[in-house]
């Protein structure tokens, strides 16, 4: 679930590497990850999420315990950082094992990964973990109810993380909400999880589709992927998406494409994220926004599909963007000018700017 700016792809995720602003969005709640290693987190706090004591938080709380952090990400309703030491520490909700331990419901404060060690990258779905070691192993953690583990369908859950079968040595991993797919050293990416919508590569409609390779040739520069739909981008800016169009994913007119379709409409794409129902791109500055926008939250205009937008449209007062991250209900934009906005629904403080409105209509500076 997690987007990182195209230029630091490989960089961000060793254990090495020193902390870049970043923020990634749930369910109502948001994780920024500081350029000190530190982690702050906001919004709905009710099952730990926000990785501290207290009620919901309107704006970013630090998350105790957590320092020399190098990548931060969170799913529906938990979250996890990958520390310099290639440990994970997560937190919050634990209703399918994702926090990788048994005998809790949630977490309020981090804690590690059993047996996670030596990881490079973290990668969270809706529901569960996924961790790259630094020698291209690939472990999953948490619900199997659509295969994201990797697992028989035997397997409901599972806190244990195991290495996932059939990936190869991986250099890049992606979470959706209910799949999950990892780019290996042939430069070929396989995925594997719910393909209900073909989402995970399959020719056919899959539950649970086995590790398979997504037909694509080409330079891969990063990816996003949600519940029914995935999308890339190519290292030359090009913008590809397969799975379901239900909500104008591809922008084209067939309901599902089983091969990455590009959309013609951007091109110099720079930074992508997605969540279930809608996505944003970054496209010379701007963040172009399109899918379900309900109750008006994206405030891009609304085309002629009643709550969906079909086609890819900028998001006013935003022309220096150089990263976007979606949530279920806000969308935050990092400028080039320096520091992160916000804007979309603010339930629960969902937004994580301050407000007590019910929708933060501009892009907001995101208060650190």
């Amino acid at each position: 679930m997690r987007v990182v700016p195209l230029l630091a792809c490989l960089a961000l995720f060793t254990a090495s590497a020193s902390a870049q602003e970043a923020v990634s969005l749930g369910s109502r709640f948001g994780c920024g990850l500081t350029e000190e290693g530190t982690v702050r987190c906001w919004g709905r706090c009710d099952d730990g999420q926000c990785g501290s004591e207290g009620g919901n938080a309107r704006t970013p709380r630090p998350v105790p315990g957590l320092d020399d952090v190098t990548q931060i990400d969170v799913g529906f309703g938990f979250g996890c950082a990958l520390r310099g030491d290639g440990t994970v520490w997560c937190w919050g909700d634990n209703g399918w094992l994702q926090l990788g331990v048994e005998g809790v419901e949630e977490r309020t404060e981090p804690a590690p990964v059993p047996g996670l060690t030596e990881v490079a990258e973290i990668a969270l779905g809706g529901f569960h973990g996924c961790a790259r070691r630094q020698n291209g192993q690939v472990l999953c953690w948490g619900n199997n109810g659509h295969g994201e583990l990797g697992a028989p369908a035997s397997v409901d859950k599972r806190a244990e993380p195991r290495v996932v079968p059939r990936v190869g040595r991986a250099t890049e991993l992606w979470s959706g909400q209910y799949n999950a797919c990892a780019e290996n050293r042939r430069g070929q990416i396989r995925c594997w999880g719910d393909s209900s919508y073909v989402q995970s590569g399959t020719r056919r409609r899959d539950r649970r589709a086995r590790p398979t390779r997504l037909r694509f040739r080409g330079e891969v520069a990063s990816m996003s992927i949600a519940s029914n739909h995935g999308c890339l981008v190519t290292t030359e800016g090009e913008l590809r998406c397969w799975g379901s169009n239900v909500y104008g994913a591809h922008g084209g007119t067939e309901p599902i494409y089983d091969t990455p379709q590009r959309i013609e409409e951007l091109s110099d794409v720079r930074a992508f994220s997605t969540r279930s129902e809608n996505m944003c791109a970054v496209s010379e500055g701007r963040v172009h926004c399109w899918g379900v926008n309900r109750q008006h939250h994206l405030f891009v205009p609304t085309e002629e599909m009643g709550q969906v937008v079909i086609h890819p449209s900028a998001v006013p007062g935003l022309s220096d963007a150089t990263d976007v991250s979606v949530g279920w209900s806000a969308q935050c934009a990092r400028r080039e000018s320096g520091g992160w906005v916000c804007w979309g629904r603010n339930a629960d403080g969902a937004v994580g700017v301050g407000s007590r409105e019910a929708m933060v209509e501009t892009p907001t500076p995101l208060p650190w």
